[in-house]
């Protein structure tokens, strides 16, 4: 009897006599390994991809973040996936997927760091490279939407903080383009920023910087190209809106604050280990063979020794602030001027940042001088008028042959012409008092047309 196997990659039951009770449905009963070919199979105790000791439930390659994979139907046989809800498996996805398992895990590596006062240094240190590691998951996690949306224009916003439109980004239009954003940060904190991100060298955010500060070093998509053939001439962007959608303005701010949450964290860690001595030995430290340099891998073992299961990927970010030209290696002086706490530094630092904080007091001061210069002014002229005035009160009434007129030959107008000439007069001594008290004040008045004559 022959029998149609419903699985192609099962093979025939070719031995003995057939049973059609036993093998009835024998494509999905039994197992073999071309069934999992197309899932995600994680062996939980030797796993290949990763060195951490985690499984994840059996996913089609497809999978997206709310799907629910169909999970293969085993009658009879143990499940061979963890319990995502078992406590003693701390659920952990893959990069891809940004889960929070992540930050649960590191949380509870620096839950068990040592608390030993010799090397309260190093664990201060490992503990800022995990907190700084779990940040820049979600800055990735926003960039990487950021660049996905379709409808996102950075040459745009760039555009939008460069009021002036000169090419670059000064103080007072990142802070007033913040402010228009809706991202409410203080003065201290808004400088930081500013000086971390363009602003130490010329006082000015160039349009590389700024897409650096915002999207990352990723060059994937041409978001650097700011000239004639940057990316909107993409088919696929165009039609791109000239505002901002609320989803990006939330994308944005969160951004601007996690950015800022590394800058404390970096500020912390500068009072802990910010002498040249404690530098130098954590230096030596995390130099594996005393290369001179510190490479992602060493901060890797460094990090592993204490207790984790780092990888290369999770401490990226972490590298790539500390070099200051952005390549994969790390001498002893772009450390130093990461970690090191300068005071003469910090005093400069914090006095520049005074000024630029304090730039608005400032000019209220000058309006204020300006306002006392004015009533002074004002009140010169007041007294110059009072004086007048009583001096034509002072003045006899007899005058001289000198000073008396010559009388004018008298001609007869129209009552109207008299009447409109003494207006004129009046209105003339209300203008000249009118300059004396209040200066720079005129009087516009539209006459009316002549229709009598």
């Amino acid at each position: 009897m022959y029998y149609h196997n419903p699985d192609p990659y099962q093979q025939p039951y070719t031995h003995g006599q057939y049973n059609e009770k036993t093998y009835r449905n024998s494509g999905f009963l039994t197992e073999t390994q071309d069934d999992y070919q197309d899932y995600q199979y994680y062996d939980p105790y030797q796993s290949q991809l990763h060195n951490r000791t985690y499984l994840n439930d059996v996913r089609p390659l497809n999978y997206t973040y709310y799907e629910q994979p169909p999970y293969p139907v085993k009658m009879g046989q143990p499940q061979q996936y963890f319990d995502p809800n078992d406590p003693n498996n701390i659920p952990f996805m893959p990069h891809e997927r940004y889960d929070d398992g992540y930050e649960e895990y590191v949380l509870q590596f620096i839950r068990n760091l040592p608390r030993s006062t010799q090397n309260f240094e190093e664990v201060a240190f490992a503990k800022y490279l995990a907190e700084c590691s779990i940040i820049d998951k979600k800055v990735w996690k926003l960039q990487r939407m950021l660049k996905q949306d379709q409808r996102f224009n950075v040459k745009l916003l760039f555009d939008f903080f460069d009021s002036k439109k000169n090419g670059t980004i000064d103080y007072n239009e990142f802070q007033l383009g913040l402010q228009k954003l809706d991202i409410i940060l203080n003065s201290i904190e808004l400088s930081q920023m500013f000086l971390r991100y363009g602003g130490s060298d010329d006082n000015q955010i160039s349009s590389v910087e700024f897409k650096y500060m915002l999207l990352g070093p990723d060059d994937s998509q041409q978001f650097m190209q700011f000239g004639a053939m940057h990316y909107m001439h993409h088919p696929l962007k165009q039609n791109i809106p000239q505002f901002l959608s609320v989803a990006q303005r939330e994308w944005i701010s969160e951004i601007m604050h996690l950015q800022l949450q590394l800058e404390r964290n970096l500020n912390f860690i500068k009072e802990v280990i910010g002498t040249k001595d404690i530098l130098l030995a954590l230096f030596k430290q995390l130099d594996i063979g005393m290369k001179g340099y510190i490479t992602i891998q060493d901060l890797v073992i460094y990090m592993n020794e204490l207790g984790g299961q780092f990888e290369q990927y999770d401490l990226k970010g972490c590298l790539d602030r500390m070099s200051k030209v952005h390549c994969s290696r790390i001498n002893f002086n772009e450390f130093k001027k990461e970690f090191f706490l300068d005071e003469k530094k910090k005093s400069d630092q914090d006095q520049n940042i005074d000024i630029m904080s304090d730039r608005k007091k400032t000019r209220q001061k000058d309006y204020i001088q300006e306002l006392h210069q004015r009533t002074k002014d004002l009140q010169n002229q007041q007294q110059q008028a009072q004086k007048l005035s009583t001096d034509r009160k002072t003045q006899p009434l007899l005058t001289t042959t000198a000073q008396v007129k010559q009388p004018q030959p008298y001609v007869i107008q129209p009552p109207v012409a008299q009447k409109r000439k003494q207006e004129q007069s009046v209105n003339q001594l209300d203008d000249d008092l009118d300059d004396l008290l209040f200066p720079g004040f005129q009087k516009y008045e539209l006459q009316p047309p002549d229709s009598e004559y």
